[in-house]
């Protein structure tokens, strides 16, 4: 093993019915869109919060506008 590996829990803010087909093998990664915006200010990416699900849950009740 490599002595600075790690695992590293990651959480995304994307919305329930991707989140399913992700897990349930039917989504492949490769269909994640980058985020492609201006204001992005780690450039074009994908982003992952570490240590953070409440943000990652924030951030999509935001963006998909439920509160469950």
């Amino acid at each position: 093993m490599e002595p600075f590996a790690r695992i590293v829990v990651g959480y995304h803010g994307g919305n329930e019915a991707f989140a399913r087909e992700l897990l349930l093998g039917h989504k492949g990664v490769n269909k994640w869109l980058p985020s492609a915006n201006d204001w992005d200010w780690l450039g074009h990416g994908i982003y992952f919060w570490e240590h953070a699900p409440e943000r990652a849950l924030r951030w999509a009740r935001e963006r998909y506008r439920t509160r469950r």
